[in-house]
């Protein structure tokens, strides 16, 4: 059941509809508060069951007794208004000076005189604008206060239902003949203040319901025991007040309720949509749609910029399109929009800490990386890379430091130019120095070198051309050696191939003359069937160098011992090495010697080595191996004295159809070590010859075996 459930939360269904939901919570209170909005609802606290227990109630009766206060306690009356009482000479004062800073400057034949004079200059036209202009600043100060007295007449005035008396000392307010306080006190809402009592009634109660009398206070005016403020308030005066009240205390009895609703779902909502978010099923990866791929900082910019059209949209709609019927579901399908596309860019922030990709995937972070690493590559090639680089650079921020010191000390600018005139002519001859050289090599002169004394900027350059001179000779040696090469290959082909086929030719033109019967004729049948055998060792030998270079033989990698493979080698040959009376002496550090090789391939090396030997060794001399193990490779040293004059270079000796003997007499098709040394290339071993007078030694160097 456990599983089902789990199943069930990452169901795209279920997501589809928390989604949904969330998109109804959060549009249902965005409405409601536009709805408080355009009708000027406000909330009322669930305790205060009418409207003499509302603040708006205490609010309203402050504000009168505050305005009584103002009168009786500052302006007194409008004669006192009138004839100053309320401009202090304090004020004044500070008046003047505010209205001579702000037009100084008409009193300045240039403004930027002002700041030239000296203290004494400044007061002294200070005065004089006193002297012009304080009654005019007093009068106009004045006129201020008076509208200000009238305002607050009008405003106590303004309304039916609202009867005030206030009176202290010679100054006395009042919109009624009858100064009883018990007939203000018999009004339905009434505030009295004699003396050191104030009495409301109703009274005002606090939050948990305590009811105080005593709490308005004299403000910023000195207490005075003699004031006398009434206030009483009729159902006529009120009732467009309770009625006001009445209707937001519905709104807020009905409303809140669906708030805590919308609030409590939408968060439950969002705990489950944070929970399941990016995944299919349980412990699988977290799946990212094409939405999730925005860069997380421009999609919040998206966001906050289609949340804030959809709210103005819906405002626009609600206020502006009053006599719509269908403005209200206008602006919840405005304001769902902006819910789902934030619910979009919820998801994929949840997302994006899931797989800890926030920062790396904004567009700011992709910039700054990018730059850092442009200018990382750049500060690398600079100071690792070519020498001339780093050169250019540096002169071009001298040039920069000495033009910005230049426009302060003129005579630089002129040492400037004429350092960077020689700077530039320099360059142009190193530059021109090289091109020369390039353009003598391009016509054949090998052997032209750059002199590169004088050579500053572009001295690697130079030195790389003095260089590539050596590589072009060596290439055109290369070149001349592998052309004499070829011509010689073609050559000793042609002969060992020409010399048994001639043979054949001629025995069998013999055997036809003097026919089968002849005496001679199983001789020459014989000497035939050798030619022809040693024509098919010759193509056999061509066919198998063939393929031994090109790579195409099949390789099989396994362990192999040398010495056995030796040993063996040693006991097959035995008779011919009687034959020609040789004496094999292997040495050896250790009992055993593994190789990585092929068997088949590494023992024919084996064989046209011994095979070499046999038809180029000196009779009745001494053959040595040696075997040795160093730095992971196994040495294989065979060493013999030639029976022929060795004149002729190891390189060359490894060439196909090369012999031993210059006169091409012996058998073999001078193919063997050519063989043995592709056949050591496909097994990654390497063959080499080395010469020492009639000395002749063969070098196999190959991977020891190791163990995986």
């Amino acid at each position: 059941m456990a599983t089902k459930s789990k199943n069930i939360g990452h169901n795209p269904w279920v997501k589809a509809a928390a989604v949904f939901l969330v998109i109804v919570f959060v549009t249902a209170f965005g409405v409601s508060l536009m709805y408080m909005a355009e009708n000027e609802l406000m909330l009322y606290a669930p305790k205060e069951e009418s409207f003499f227990d509302s603040y708006q109630y205490e609010h309203m009766v402050r504000d009168k007794v505050n305005l009584l206060e103002k009168l009786i306690y500052e302006y007194k009356s409008r004669d006192n208004v009138q004839n100053g009482g309320t401009v202090s000479s304090e004020d004044l004062e500070d008046k003047i000076r505010t209205e001579f800073n702000n037009s100084r400057s008409r009193f300045s034949e240039n403004f930027s005189d002002y700041d030239r004079l000296t203290e004494y200059q400044r007061e002294e036209l200070y005065e004089k604008f006193k002297a012009d202009r304080s009654e005019e600043i007093r009068q106009s100060m004045i006129q201020a206060e008076l509208f200000q007295f009238e305002n607050i007449l009008r405003r106590l005035n303004e309304k039916e239902g609202l009867y005030y008396y206030a009176h202290l000392g010679e100054s006395t307010f009042s919109n009624t003949d009858d100064s009883n306080a018990e007939t203000f006190r018999a009004m339905p809402a009434s505030f009295i203040r004699r003396g050191f009592e104030e009495v409301i009634n109703p009274p005002f109660s606090d939050e948990e319901g305590v009811t105080y009398e005593i709490r308005i206070s004299s403000g910023p005016y000195n207490y005075n025991s003699e004031a006398q403020i009434y206030l009483g308030f009729t159902e006529e005066y009120f009732s467009p007040f309770i009625a006001e009240w009445s209707e937001g205390k519905d709104f807020t009895d009905n409303i809140i309720p669906l708030w805590i609703l919308c609030g409590v779902g939408t968060l439950l909502l969002l705990i489950y949509l944070t929970i399941f978010a990016g995944r299919r099923e349980k412990n699988s990866p977290i799946h990212m749609n094409y939405f999730d791929r925005i860069y997380m900082d421009v999609n919040a910019c998206l966001t906050a910029g289609i949340a804030a059209l959809c709210i103005m949209a819906a405002y626009g709609l609600i206020f502006e399109l009053t006599n719509a019927v269908w403005r209200y579901p206008a602006a919840a399908a405005v304001l769902a929009v902006g819910v789902l596309y934030f619910l979009m860019f919820y998801q994929t922030v949840v997302k994006r800490l899931k797989t800890h990709s926030v920062l790396r995937h904004t567009l700011i972070v992709q910039v700054l990386y990018w730059f850092v690493k442009k200018f990382w590559d750049m500060m690398n090639r600079l100071f690792t890379g070519n020498a001339a680089r780093l050169k250019v650079v540096l002169l071009t921020l001298a040039v920069l430091v000495l033009t910005a010191v230049s426009v302060v000390f003129f005579p630089i600018t002129i040492l400037l130019i004429i350092g960077i005139l020689y700077v530039i002519v320099k360059i142009t001859d190193e530059y021109l120095d090289i091109k020369k050289a390039t353009e003598e090599i391009r016509e054949g002169n090998v052997d032209y070198e750059i002199d590169l004394k004088r050579k500053h900027l572009f001295k690697p350059l130079a030195e790389d051309i003095n260089s590539m001179k050596n590589g072009l000779e060596n290439a055109v040696n290369d070149m001349l050696k592998s052309e004499k090469m070829k011509t010689e290959l073609v050559t000793n082909v042609s002969h060992d191939i020409r010399t048994p086929l001639t043979s054949i030719l001629n025995y069998s033109d013999l055997l036809r003359k003097e026919g089968v019967q002849s005496g001679n004729a199983e001789k020459y049948v014989d000497i035939i069937y050798g030619k022809a055998q040693r024509l098919k060792v010759l193509t056999d030998d061509l066919f198998e160098v063939s393929k031994a270079t090109s790579g195409n033989l099949t390789v099989h990698l396994d362990k192999i011992e040398v010495f056995s493979l030796i040993e063996q080698m040693l006991g097959e040959h035995d008779d011919r090495i009687k034959e020609h009376h040789l004496d094999f002496i292997v040495s050896k550090d250790a009992e055993k010697y593994y190789v990585q090789a092929d068997g088949r391939h590494f023992s024919r090396v084996f064989e046209n080595i011994f095979s070499n030997i046999f038809k180029y060794a000196l009779d009745h001399s001494r053959v040595y191996i040696d075997l040795k193990e160093r730095e992971g490779k196994t040495m294989i040293e065979v060493k013999n004295i030639s029976k022929y004059p060795l004149n002729i270079d190891a390189d060359t000796l490894m060439q196909r159809f090369t012999r031993g003997d210059s006169a091409r007499s012996t058998e073999g098709s001078g193919l063997g070590l050519a063989i043995a040394s592709s056949l050591m290339k496909i097994q990654k071993g390497e063959l080499r010859l080395k010469i020492d007078g009639d000395l002749f030694k063969v070098i196999i160097e190959i991977d020891s075996y190791r163990e995986t």
